[in-house]
């Protein structure tokens, strides 16, 4: 998510995704938007200037029941598609 809108009302000079600029960012661990925000997810990498100044392996998540240990993957979860009954 690249927020131009911001960097243009604080008249930043150089800043998105363009030929020259500084190439700072953040890869962050969201399949959307919407789970960038809500989900608290991993900075996987950072960049300043165009080098990565920081980097975190992919968290992953497991649940353990009944004596059993299931890795989660909530990347590939989808939301469940309500019945004719449940509206």
């Amino acid at each position: 998510m690249v927020t131009t809108r911001g960097a243009r009302v604080m008249q930043l000079g150089g800043y998105g995704l363009a030929v020259g600029n500084s190439a700072d960012c953040v890869i962050l661990q969201a399949r959307t938007v919407l789970d960038a925000i809500r989900l608290k997810p991993a900075r996987l990498a950072v960049f300043r200037k165009g080098s990565v100044i920081a980097r975190t392996p992919k968290v992953t998540s497991s649940l353990e029941y009944a004596d059993q240990n299931k890795d989660i993957c909530f990347e590939d979860w989808q939301e469940p598609t309500p019945r004719a009954h449940d509206s």
